[in-house]
């Protein structure tokens, strides 16, 4: 498949940093080339507001339009979630160069669309198929509420004025919502399964620590080098949608001369980002649950990220969205040491001492046997 041309377009608030600006480019530009295309221009403006109808104002969206047809885009993203009559405006604004084909040949698609593709190209479980289609349905229902309130303003907002417009909306949020119950009724034969393995889980005992953390910290890289799992992983954003359980054999002697042994498992699943609606992360609950319902957390960062401190707490914050988050069985694991100076290590367990980090890197394995110990020492060889 040929790689699709993108033209990146977003506003970003005057007085904003050029790193911060920059770092938030990239991240977008990252999202793209995992969707599998390329960046061929970005039209950024630093403006307070946006404009209601179209986003950019008239002057920026001339020279959006301009460069679109310079060069030969199929796709424009945006960096935000645009409203739907924000969409159909810029829709129009790239119809009006193809009428005589009477066809959109530029697709239009904010922050989330952009997601939304990824995950449809990375699902390959039949359960990922039905949560990417439950989070594009949750993503439409948003649109059409948005729509529907639009319609009713320039009605006058009184049942009197209910315009065939609107009545399709209704409509179209009957069918949505009928097509969700569905969908989460197929889902919740899934959480059904994965609750029964569980509580299995429990009954023989397994400690089991889930993975979370932003998309691509290196989380199923930390998996295998912890398990020898095997898992997929890639240096993508979202590389992973489902989750994948390994083993971790521990084994100890006592003071006495005693044996111990446990096998613990561990769990990975979706990493997060910013700026993604509740709505699409409560999609993938089920999923999550492996992981966000375990005895522990690790929480894994990567250490060279000049934004650490924004997706901790992004991170953090989606847990608690979902009633996921408890600072007790939150363990720290900055990973990708590989990739920072002995300096900058140092000033990281400083700045996060209080949170008790641990330091590795899952791919040359510096630091993994020294958590394994930790594991045991800490939270094995207990009962739950």
């Amino acid at each position: 498949m040929q790689k699709r041309r993108v033209v990146l377009a977003d506003i970003v608030p005057k007085g904003t940093k050029e790193d911060t600006c920059n770092y938030h480019l990239d991240e977008l530009k990252r999202l793209i080339e995992t969707y599998d295309g390329y960046t061929v221009v970005q039209v950024i403006q630093k403006k307070d507001n946006v404009d209601q109808k179209t986003y950019f104002g008239s002057g920026k969206l001339a020279e959006l339009r301009m460069e679109v047809e310079q060069s030969n885009a199929d796709i424009v993203v945006f960096g935000n979630i645009l409203k739907p009559i924000q969409r159909e405006n810029l829709r129009n604004v790239f119809r009006e160069k193809h009428q005589a084909e009477n066809e959109i040949s530029v697709d239009v698609w904010d922050r989330v669309d952009l997601i939304l593709e990824i995950f449809k190209k990375h699902a390959k479980t039949p359960e990922a198929k039905l949560q990417i289609k439950l989070a594009e349905m949750e993503h439409m229902g948003a649109k059409i509420r948005d729509m529907s309130q639009e319609l009713g303003r320039q009605g006058g907002g009184g049942t009197g004025n209910r315009g065939q417009g609107e009545t399709n909306t209704e409509i179209m949020k009957r069918h949505i919502s009928q097509e969700k119950s569905k969908v989460k009724r197929q889902l919740e034969k899934y959480a059904n399964t994965r609750e029964l393995h569980r509580k299995n889980r429990k009954r023989h005992g397994f400690l089991t620590i889930g993975i979370v953390g932003y998309t691509n910290a290196g989380k199923s890289t930390l998996l295998n080098a912890m398990t020898r799992k095997g898992t997929y992983e890639a240096d993508k954003l979202f590389a992973t949608l489902s989750t994948s359980v390994g083993k971790l054999f521990l084994q100890k002697y006592g003071e006495d001369g005693s044996y111990q042994s446990q096998e613990l498992l561990l769990s990975d699943t979706i990493g997060f980002i910013r700026d993604l609606p509740p709505r699409l992360v409560q999609a993938f609950k089920s999923t999550l649950e492996d992981s966000i319902e375990s005895e522990y957390l690790f929480h894994t960062l990567d250490a060279g990220d000049p934004e650490i401190d924004t997706k901790m707490a992004v991170v953090n914050q989606i847990l608690k969205d979902i009633g996921a988050y408890d600072e007790k069985k939150m363990i720290y694991i900055f990973n990708k040491i590989d990739r920072i100076d002995p300096e900058h290590k140092k000033e990281l367990e400083q700045k996060y001492s209080s949170l008790n980090p641990h330091f590795v890197s899952a791919v040359t394995g510096e630091g993994i046997e020294e958590l394994k110990t930790w594991i045991e020492g800490n939270i094995a060889f207990k009962k739950y």
